[in-house]
């Protein structure tokens, strides 16, 4: 991904499944902004949407992400490319393009070219794709082990669905599920004093996270982390 302005407009609020919440880019950044993004498996995409919807055009008119070209991939997140389509995004709103036929895709490359017109910032506040799985699941990956974090290391264990672990941050542990792939999880600190919740993804390698916290149900920042 390009960078993003602050934690308040993180990345990963592009994804997070509301307008709420969303991405803006860092001062006078040049176009294009490229992002790569891996699914959970191989769909046959048929449904593309880019939603300015809440996006902050009151105080920064015509900031709002305009040209928006998608690529989609069956071979890696860095190769075998073709273009998905180009959706016109609305400004302060949502914009949905139907593709003519289905195309299978396992990682999505989102270009943004334009926006309507702001010369300082540019703002998204959700990208979204819709199709149907195609083929058997991918074998997911088995979490446990050792990971250096933008919140310090990090360890995970995994028995089962079971997942623990601990963190140097405030003597952290924690405690949730995962399916190998998904870590959804409680985490506390300070000895039970501060207390919250994170939804992590593992990319298909194992040898990355990425993903949000949250504390008292209210979005808090990004976590993420290499094994």
């Amino acid at each position: 991904h390009p960078g993003q302005h602050d934690k308040e407009w993180p990345v990963m609020g592009l994804l997070d499944g509301t307008t709420g919440v969303g991405w803006a880019s860092t001062r006078q950044k040049p176009f294009p902004h490229n992002f790569t993004i891996e699914m959970a498996r191989t769909f046959a995409v048929d449904t593309l949407v880019v939603d300015n919807s809440e996006a902050d055009e009151i105080d920064f008119p015509l900031l709002s992400a305009k040209e928006v070209v998608f690529f989609a991939s069956t071979e890696s997140a860095d190769t075998g490319y073709q273009l998905l389509g180009t959706v016109q995004g609305v400004r302060g709103g949502r914009a949905t393009l139907q593709l003519p036929a289905p195309v299978p895709a396992r990682w999505l490359r989102v270009e943004v070219r334009s926006n309507h017109g702001n010369a300082r910032f540019t703002e998204l506040m959700e990208l979204e794709a819709y199709g149907e799985p195609v083929g058997r699941p991918p074998e997911q990956p088995d979490p446990s082990g050792d990971f250096i974090t933008n919140w310090e290391m990090l360890s995970f264990r995994r028995d089962g669905q079971r997942l623990t672990g601990c963190y140097d941050l405030d003597s952290g542990y924690l405690s949730g599920t995962t399916d190998g792939r998904v870590l959804d999880f409680r985490w506390v600190e300070h000895g039970g004093s501060e207390i919250g919740e994170a939804l992590l993804v593992l990319s298909s390698s194992g040898n990355f996270f990425n993903g949000l916290w949250y504390e008292g149900g209210v979005l808090s920042g990004v976590w993420f982390g290499n094994r």
